[in-house]
């Protein structure tokens, strides 16, 4: 039986329209549901709302936000419930910038029920006893056609629909229960705000348990076709197109740090012996790509000093693949396919991309992608929600690939009172100075990974298809494989080691174990042991947050290596047979290139070893301290060295308990240095860290590498402290009195400026915050955790009036505490902080965003734009900009491209 809701017609009514609404039930049989079109409405509406009719439909458009009041709804939903929309939205509206919301339901006691597009993504939300609990699609929602979304609410979970499909679904934090019943209802509204801007076909609401892949049909839908492609394109990389980036000679052999996080997959592109891989960089963080990484035909000379005969690999090919995993499954006939979970693509996660090869041996060629499930329908509804990571590999022995699934609880239980770090509000337990126990126990959740599988087979024309998802059990009990962990992912993969086949995790940071695997007499699959991979149980060092396990046999020695990517982006090599006899042995490396890093590079500029020539100084998101040498070519740089100290390469980290993020930092160092004369004559390195430490670096002897022990600045008999992940700034002692002076921010996440009792002295004898044009201090960062400090300060006088100015960049989500206006760059980018007092005594004008010469701004992703200005001319003004961006590579823009001050 169907319950008809006529409330949409009572809702336009209060909107001073007096006619009725067509309601056809949905002929589906398990809930009571009901489905609003707009065909025969002939009222008349609201300011900024009509009826347009196209291709026999007609529909709700709205050029700018209308809010209709709020009606009952009778009889109340309650229990489990869909909301579901048709909608459109054009091209002009900036989907990115504001939040449209199509629908929403309100219960008596205040709980709603929300359907929108926000950030660029379908998002569901469900508010119980005033706390907001959401869920946003996994792939952003496309302009300019006609979309079904929806949210749903069942067995404790939510799910967002998008054309039709579960494109994401989580249980709720700590299994809250939406209250209900929803009494009332409101079109293109959540209250008074948030206005939908554009069309809307059709509306409906379910009632009581649904079957995900029905809303189609209930909802008159069809999804489009899938039009994902790959094909090479441009080399190098270039994730942000508003800037070029530096390179390295074309004889220089450094590691490969693609992309951050990068997952990889081994692909014999140029035959069934080929070493090519695939590198994928996750979007919208750390630079988006997928490079194909092809051995150049030389060995390399770096593992040869190890005695490994490993291929040297090129700069990459980015290819077009859409923005998904891939997972390599080689066939019968020799060929090869890539699989994915849908993610950012017309499927989305519920279900596979299958990207069959049509090309032939050695020259492949990959168009559409089909969409497939597991046994008789999709992964997420096998799965009961989304499943966190795929991999492909043999894991019960039978000479097929299998598919193995990780499902991972929500990275929101991991932050202490279920509390994200990086709202603006102060956390009561977390962030500076907070999140641990007095014992260093961190007071967030660890989070639980299972680990399922789905059996391979292969049908007619060597598809490789995939029976149900069953759970992967530990020892001889019905007890699931699973993994309680501090680190945020843990991922999957499958190796046979001397004939057994064996479930490898990689979790809590930087751990990875290996599971052997057997299958039973009824057919299920079981880990027998859990036991360490590396040698005496060490942590793999290159690597943290593992994106992927890869097999590949660098060596030809039989012995296939395995290959771990994930973040910072290096393909780090294990060598070994068997569990507890794995090494690392290091990063594959490229020849020539860009210069890259382990994200999030914090570059310097200056001339370190005095031979005419500057160098590049950076710390990255590892917490290492690069140097590049220069060239005569300021643009082209030489073979890179880590700095050291005591002949051990120099890394800080954030331990168990240093990062205010949790211990799933704990391998992060987040690296801050400036350089320059802090005693005039003599150059040094000071940085700050994860930690919000300041160290000053002196070289052994000048120009060295190696460094000595640090030393610490303090004040008032205490280390002095700064506001972590920000770059200070060494006022030249030209332009401060004749005493180098600290420009930082301080604890509280102020600019201010530390002063030294004498020049070169650690010793602080006055700390004063700097202040604006309004006599106000300028914290340009949130008060509250993860949103704290991250700025990285420079001194130079930008626009040459014989005044020190600032130029900085900082993290994206607090740029809106930097810059005002509409007009406003979304992604980070370079900020001038002009000085309208004198060099004595400093007062800074509001800050403006550096933009290019036709008034475009430069948009270098989500967490930094680390900018540096330098000569790169040879003009002796220090007037042009290097930018340290997320993918860990440098950005350069000369003067002239930019905007005049």
């Amino acid at each position: 039986m169907f319950r008809i809701h006529l409330i949409l017609a009572s809702v336009i009514a209060t909107a001073a329209c007096a006619a009725a609404l067509t309601a056809q039930p949905v002929t589906n049989g398990q809930s009571d549901s009901f489905l609003f079109s707009f065909d025969g409405f002939q009222g008349k509406l609201p300011a900024g709302a009509e009826l347009k009719t196209a291709d026999d439909e007609t529909f709700l458009q709205m050029t700018q936000p209308v809010i209709f009041d709020a009606s009952s709804l009778e009889p109340p939903v309650n229990g489990d419930f869909a909301i579901m929309a048709v909608v459109r939205v054009n091209g002009d509206v900036d989907i990115n910038q504001r939040i449209i919301t199509a629908l929403s339901l309100q219960s008596a006691s205040g709980d709603k029920a929300m359907l929108r597009v926000a950030n660029g993504k379908v998002e569901f939300l469900v508010n119980v006893e005033g706390k907001w609990h959401q869920l946003a699609s996994a792939r952003p929602f496309q302009k300019g056609r006609w979309t079904l979304i929806g949210g749903v609410y069942q067995n404790d979970s939510l799910h967002v629909i998008v054309d039709g499909y579960v494109d994401a679904a989580r249980p709720l934090v700590r299994n809250v229960k939406p209250r209900g019943p929803y009494t009332k209802w409101q079109l293109a509204t959540e209250g008074q705000r948030y206005g939908w801007v554009g069309d809307i076909l059709r509306v409906g609401i379910f009632q009581g348990p649904v079957h995900m892949d029905s809303f189609p049909g209930e909802m008159g839908f069809k999804a489009p076709e899938s039009t994902l492609t790959a094909r090479l394109r441009s080399t190098p990389p270039m994730p942000f197109p508003w800037a070029p980036a530096l390179k390295v000679a074309d004889t220089v052999i450094h590691p490969i740090i693609d992309s951050g996080g990068a997952h990889l997959a081994m692909v014999p592109w140029s035959g069934p012996e080929g070493k090519e891989i695939l590198s994928f960089g996750p979007h919208p963080l750390f630079g988006h790509r997928v490079g194909l990484l092809r051995p150049t035909g030389k060995k390399d000379p770096l593992f040869a000093e190890q005695g490994f005969d490993f291929p040297l690999y090129d700069a990459g090919q980015s290819t077009i693949f859409g923005d998904a995993k891939l997972h390599t499954v080689i066939r019968p006939d020799g060929m090869f396919d890539l699989i994915s979970l849908g993610g950012n693509t017309p499927f989305g996660p519920a279900y596979i991309n299958y990207y069959r090869n049509t090309g032939k041996i050695g020259e492949p060629e990959f168009k559409t992608a089909y969409r497939r499930g597991v046994g008789e329908g999709s992964v997420t509804g096998a799965l009961g929600e989304t499943a966190t990571s795929i991999s492909i590999g043999d894991i019960d022995g039978d000479g097929v690939p299998d598919m193995l699934l990780v499902i991972r609880e929500q990275i929101q239980d991991a932050f202490p009172d279920g509390l994200s770090v990086f709202r603006d509000a102060i956390h009561p337990n977390a962030g500076r100075g907070k999140g641990y126990d007095v014992a260093g126990n961190w007071l967030g959740d660890r989070l639980l990974t299972r680990v399922f599988w789905s059996k391979g087979r292969w049908e007619e024309g060597n598809w490789l298809a995939f029976d149900t998802v069953n759970p992967i059990y530990f020892g001889e009990e019905d007890f699931q494989v699973q993994w309680h962990t501090d680190g945020q992912n843990v991922n999957a993969g499958a190796v046979t080691l001397q004939g057994q086949p064996h479930l490898l995790l990689f979790g809590d940071v930087n751990q990875v174990r290996a599971l052997p695997t057997i299958v039973d007499a009824n057919g299920d699959l079981r880990a027998t042991e859990s036991l360490a991979l590396l040698a005496d149980g060490a942590a793999v060092n290159g690597v943290y947050f593992s994106g992927s396990f890869g097999v590949l046999d660098l060596d030809d020695d039989g012995k296939p290596e395995i290959i771990i990517g994930g973040n910072p982006g290096r393909p780090v090599v294990l060598k070994g047979d068997a569990p507890g006899n794995f090494r690392e042995v290091g990063t594959l490396n490229r020849e020539g290139g860009l210069i890259e890093m382990d994200t999030l590079a914090v570059p310097t500029r200056v001339d370190w070893t005095g031979d005419g020539y500057p160098d590049i100084i950076s710390g990255d998101a590892s917490g290492l301290l690069w140097f590049w040498p220069g060239t005569s070519d300021p643009l082209v740089y030489g073979t890179p060295v880590l700095f050291s100290r005591d002949g051990e390469t120099l890394r800080h980290i954030a331990g168990p308990i240093g990062s205010i993020q949790g211990p799933s930092e704990s391998a992060w160092g987040y690296l801050n240095p400036t350089v320059g004369e802090w005693k005039q004559g003599e150059k040094v390195i000071i940085t700050n860290d994860i930690k919000g430490e300041l160290w000053l670096y002196r070289p052994v002897a000048p120009g060295s590498t190696e460094l000595l022990p640090p030393e610490s600045f303090t004040y008032q008999g205490k280390p002095l402290r700064s506001a972590w992940r920000s770059r200070p700034a060494i006022l030249p002692p030209q332009q401060a009195d004749g005493t180098a002076a600290l420009i930082f921010m301080d604890w509280d996440g102020d600019l201010a400026i530390a002063k030294p009792v004498a020049p070169g002295s650690l010793e602080i004898t006055s700390v004063e915050k700097l202040r604006n044009s309004d006599g106000d201090t300028m914290r340009y960062c949130a008060t509250g955790g993860g949103n704290w400090g991250r700025s990285k300060f420079t001194v130079t006088d930008w626009d040459e009036d014989g005044n020190w100015d600032l130029v900085f960049g900082t993290i994206r989500m607090v740029q809106n505490r930097v810059l005002s206006g509409e007009d406003l760059p979304r992604d980070s980018t370079p900020i001038l902080l002009r000085n309208v007092g004198s060099n004595e005594e400093p007062i800074f004008a509001t800050p403006h965003p550096i933009r290019k010469r036709d008034g475009s701004f430069i948009q270098l992703g989500h967490h930094l734009c680390a900018v540096w200005p330098t000569d790169l001319t040879g003009d002796g003004k220090e007037n042009d900009l290097i930018m340290g961006a997320e993918d860990g590579k440098i950005y350069y823009l000369f003067r002239q491209e930019l905007e005049k001050p």
